[in-house]
């Protein structure tokens, strides 16, 4: 047979097209060549032409004219069609024999069973559906559909508007563009119904009591975990049993804020410790030391000398001290508590020293172990 191409068609697709139109098997989507039609103008020796569907053609039904059909009967010169019921869509025979041969019987087609199982009565057959007719969305929801593929085929597409379903109220299924199947959360807010009084969806996939005071009955406040309790707040929805406050709400303690810093002249909530006029975190006084805030003045309570702006913290009082070699402990260089090293005064007798500069005069650094003024 040889070919000749229109509408700008090419080879390949002709080649395609004129095999699944003789074999009438399923061919597969091909959505760049579902707007053309196959029509055998010769019979033998004839040549295959592809034209753009007319008024009034079937989808699945080419035009066949002129000598014996690839089937074995001759067509009658009109346009074949196929409809639910009919057997025989290669079109009539003019000397009485069934192009049914050609065809597809209509128990084959109208049936309609889907990949997952379901069935298709009821269903438009796909031999007088256009390309891309959906005819059934697979059962259950797996992202997938039957469609027609123009050519009187069924075709099993993704159909990202079949999602799957979820047992759960506040988790919904989700399509990606390759058919995949998958879940996301309920928008927070979502209405709900589940055992223990759940009502509202909270955003990660519960069906939760609450998530605000308004949520619960009069008295009631929604605490952090969802649930409506009679502890009350120390602000509109948000701290003591509720979930902790932001910054300038009211609070009583730390633990009320989202910042943990709650102002102890205001009671308001603020972002710094280290700002809230209160000794709270690793502060050794209020605001001040323990290494995240400031060192301490003097006179604060501390615990290292680097607690304080001397870098001196008493070693029996445990306060900020003006001098180290004073603050009752060994520190810096010293080589015995308040004595020796480069600042403070030489050791007496039997301080510990490593040289005998750090002795009083008339007295030396023994070498024996350990290291003491003589």
């Amino acid at each position: 047979m040889s070919a000749r191409v229109s509408n700008g068609i090419s080879n390949a697709q002709l080649s395609w097209i004129t095999g699944c139109a003789l074999a009438l098997s399923s061919c597969g989507e091909h959505t760049t060549i579902n707007q053309y039609y196959y029509s055998d103008d010769g019979g033998a020796g004839g040549s295959a032409n592809v034209v753009q569907p007319s008024a009034g053609m079937s989808p699945a039904a080419g035009q066949m004219s002129g000598g014996a059909s690839s089937a074995g009967g001759r067509a009658s010169g009109g346009a074949s069609s196929s409809s639910g019921g009919a057997s025989d869509t290669g079109g009539s025979a003019a000397g009485g024999s069934n192009a049914g041969a050609a065809g597809a019987s209509a128990a084959g087609v109208a049936g309609m069973g889907n990949a997952a199982g379901a069935s298709g009565a009821g269903a438009q057959s796909c031999s007088d559906a256009a390309s891309g007719n959906l005819l059934l969305p697979d059962v259950p929801a797996d992202c997938h559909a039957v469609t027609c593929d123009g050519f009187g085929q069924q075709v099993r597409v993704v159909y990202q508007n079949n999602v799957p379903k979820s047992d759960n109220p506040c988790v919904i299924g989700t399509c990606d563009s390759l058919g995949v199947p998958g879940s996301e959360p309920a928008p927070a807010g979502t209405p709900c119904r589940a055992a223990g009084g759940g009502i509202v969806c909270d955003g990660a996939g519960i069906c939760a009591e609450c998530l605000h005071t308004s949520d619960c009955a009069t008295g009631l406040s929604c605490s952090a975990t969802e649930r409506c309790v009679s502890a009350p707040c120390t602000d509109v929805d948000c701290g003591g049993a509720c979930p902790p406050c932001a910054d300038g709400k009211q609070c009583l303690v730390d633990s009320d804020c989202a910042g943990y810093a709650c102002d102890a002249a205001t009671l308001t909530c603020t972002s710094d410790q280290c700002r809230d006029q209160q000794q709270d975190g690793n502060e050794t006084d209020a605001d001040c030391g323990g290494g995240t805030c400031s060192p301490c003045a003097l006179g604060k309570s501390c615990t290292l000398s680097s607690d304080c702006e001397t870098f001196a913290c008493d070693g029996v009082s445990l306060v900020c001290v003006s001098e180290a070699c004073g603050d009752r402990r060994r520190d810096g260089d010293e080589t015995d508590v308040d004595c020796g090293g480069t600042v403070c005064a030489a050791c007496g007798v039997g301080a510990r020293c490593s040289s005998n500069f750090d002795c009083i005069a008339g007295h030396f650094c023994n070498t024996a172990s350990p290291r003491v003024c003589q």
